[in-house]
């Protein structure tokens, strides 16, 4: 009797995977054109804030970068693409804040808190939280806001000078006469007209304020009125004296949309923390110079921040 071999097994074929199915796809030539067209737009988009940028700071914008601002504008803007990736070089300037204090119905205040700043490092987290805060800090910079606090200054020392910190409209200022004030903006790159320019000794005046106003920049009692007030006001006389020259009339409007940025933001942080009136305060902080670090031994000394008030809001219907 003869005993059979085991046959060896017959090798089967390995089962079919996903990758051996062949692809159909489902979008058809014009959905993927779209697509590639749309993909392409955002590419561009995200390109126009960078190249739109001059090599060097306060130039302008270069030649492609404007006309492509024209196209994308609207665009870069609701993506939150337009920034120009320069990370501040070649030196980083100075940081802008907001402080805000808060004044309550029951006559109470919470007033030069640390813990009432934005941004906040320690209350918000993650980073990317914080960083988007420090943008919209900066976003609502306005040059005026500093030329105006300096006039502001400048006029305290005089009034106080003279005896008048406490008396007296703010205009009739011996150093300081009506029609000699901080007056209408200007177009940028204008500069105040010539029996404005700064003389021998004196300070240099801001490039982009005419001082032909009688818009007063103190109270009565001598305090810094709010920038916003200020500006509403110079835009206000600017427009009167335009229609008095017989120029074009029309709706007056601040000279700033920064202004509705503020009044927006004070507004949310009194509703938010319940109080009824609320002054925000733009607060820069002035970097430290390698003298200042020896001298302080810390970057950030309490004499390196100075606040200057943007506007007092007061919530509707509240006393």
């Amino acid at each position: 009797m003869t005993v059979s071999e085991p046959q060896a097994p017959i090798p089967q074929p390995p089962p079919a995977s996903a990758f051996d199915t062949p692809v159909s796809y489902a979008w058809n030539p014009w959905v993927r054109g779209a697509a590639s067209l749309a993909v392409a737009w955002h590419l561009i988009g995200v390109m126009v804030a960078p190249i739109s940028v001059s090599p060097q700071m306060n130039r302008g914008d270069s030649v492609i970068g404007a006309e492509l601002k024209k196209v994308y504008g609207p665009y870069i803007t609701a993506t939150y693409l337009d920034h120009s990736y320069k990370f501040f070089a070649p030196n980083p300037g100075d940081s802008h804040l907001l402080r805000f204090d808060l004044y309550f119905a029951d006559g109470s205040k919470r007033v030069n808190r640390d813990d009432q700043i934005l941004p906040d490092r320690q209350g918000q987290w993650p980073r990317l939280l914080y960083h988007r805060h420090f943008m919209l800090t900066e976003f609502i910079n306005l040059p005026d806001i500093w030329m105006l606090g300096e006039l502001q200054a400048e006029e305290q020392q005089q009034r106080r000078a003279a005896g008048l910190m406490t008396a007296g409209p703010p205009n009739q200022s011996p150093a300081r006469l009506a029609g000699e004030l901080v007056g209408p903006l200007v177009p940028p790159g204008a500069g105040p007209p010539g029996d404005a320019q700064p003389g021998a000794g004196q300070p240099e005046r801001p490039a982009n304020i005419a001082f032909k106003s009688n818009v007063p920049l103190l109270t009565p009692a001598g305090d810094p009125r709010p920038i916003a007030d200020l500006l509403e006001e110079i835009a206000r006389e600017e427009q009167s004296r335009l229609e008095a020259a017989g120029g074009a009339s029309g709706p007056t409007r601040p000279p700033s949309p920064v202004i509705e940025y503020w009044r927006a933001a004070a507004a949310y942080l009194a509703r938010r923390h319940g109080a009824t009136r609320i002054d925000l305060f733009y607060r820069k902080h002035i970097l430290s110079s390698v003298d200042d670090y020896r001298r302080a031994g810390r970057l950030d000394p309490p004499e390196s921040y100075r606040d200057q008030l943007l506007i007092s809001y007061r919530v509707e219907g509240t006393k």
